[in-house]
């Protein structure tokens, strides 16, 4: 799953696993019920985006923005060795209140107000996940509510793509299909069909790490493909200040780790927490000052930071390093690469982490449904 975050001017990477609310249907009432009845409408809305491009009625526009997705989903199987079945060859139009939606689902993630460990949610097929996505923001800041009279720590964001693991065919969404420019697009695409080449159930920071670096070098392979030099720099340079970023997110995290581990007071542990998030606030400002004008982080950055943004951030990025040196080992082959990972997926959690470079996360806190 690939996110986009309201409040976050930049993108993580990921948005929400859909199998969570798809694996549910049939199942029970209240929260499972809404959640495969709105995953449900999603899929019978679905048109095949072939017929939608021949057809002389279709907007232009749309037709353009289909005909980019329908290349990059032809690049994403014949180029990056990714799954070659019907997800993504069909058009969803999301719509909430009469209106295009900007995201398809809102998902809620949670750690205690003095722990970086997020809270999990257990699920039928997918397992269990650090968030608990809705297809209305207004379920979602209400169970988010919930969570802080409770004194955790939460972060709510809006999703704009996921998958389904291959269960169904996923479509392409209006969601990201508008709301990104065209490498976006295929970035969403080449994560989101990363899902069904290795997941594994119960362990998001190896699912959406993996996705993560699929995306990242799937971006990389296809603008250079199309010779287009100029993107191509442009992109380079993006994910060079995304490391450079999330490494500093990543070692903050820590440090609260290591702050919340100490033998103190509550009221010691609260004052450090804020003293070392207004740290990274003054790090990440003299950090931007050599990025030339770009400030796609400040919307991180800005207002309220929180354990439960470190979770995320650890979640789509921790293992990236990992994966990444992975794939040189297999002497950039992604096929060899796959099967390297699908050998690494089947180790249990602890040795999976420790052949990726990170440590565990042990101690996640489950929430039964």
């Amino acid at each position: 799953m690939r996110l986009s975050r309201s409040r976050r001017s930049a993108t993580l990477g990921l948005g929400m696993t859909a199998v969570v609310l798809l694996s549910s249907l049939g199942c029970g009432v209240g929260y499972y019920t809404r959640t495969a009845w709105g995953g449900a409408k999603i899929l019978a809305r679905r048109d095949s985006i072939d017929r939608l491009v021949r057809d002389p009625r279709t907007d232009q526009e749309l037709r353009r923005r289909l005909l980019h997705a329908r290349q990059a989903r032809d690049f994403a199987s014949q180029e990056l060795a990714l799954p070659d079945n019907k997800s993504y060859r069909q058009y969803s139009e999301v719509r909430k209140a009469g209106a295009r939606s900007p995201y398809v689902v809102w998902n809620v993630v949670a750690t205690p107000e003095l722990s970086v460990e997020p809270l999990e949610w257990c699920f039928p097929i997918a397992g269990c996940v650090i968030y608990r996505g809705y297809f209305s923001q207004e379920r979602a800041e209400r169970f988010g509510s919930s969570l802080r009279k409770r004194g955790h720590d939460v972060e709510i964001y809006g999703v704009r793509a996921y998958s389904t693991l291959g269960r169904f065919a996923d479509p392409v969404l209006s969601t990201f299909l508008y709301g990104s420019d065209p490498a976006g697009v295929a970035s969403y695409l080449f994560h989101e069909l990363a899902h069904q080449v290795a997941y594994v159930k119960g362990d998001a920071g190896f699912n959406e790490s993996f996705a993560t670096l699929v995306e990242e070098e799937g971006l990389r392979r296809w603008l250079e493909s199309r010779a287009e030099n100029d993107q191509m720099e442009a992109y380079l340079t993006r994910r060079a200040r995304d490391e450079e970023f999330r490494a500093l997110v990543l070692a903050y995290r820590e440090r609260l780790s290591a702050c919340y581990a100490q033998d103190r007071l509550d009221e010691w542990k609260r004052a450090e927490k804020a003293r070392l998030i207004s740290q990274l606030k003054r790090e990440y400002g003299v950090m931007k000052a050599g990025w030339g004008g770009d400030r796609r982080w400040d919307g991180w950055v800005d207002g309220e930071v929180n354990n439960a943004d470190f979770a995320l951030m650890a979640s789509y990025h921790g293992l990236v390093p990992g994966f990444r040196q992975l794939l040189e080992q297999q002497g950039n082959d992604l096929s060899a690469f796959y099967e390297e990972v699908a050998r690494i997926a089947a180790l249990g959690r602890a040795e999976r982490s420790a052949f990726l470079g990170a440590e565990p996360w042990d101690h996640l806190i489950q929430q039964d449904e």
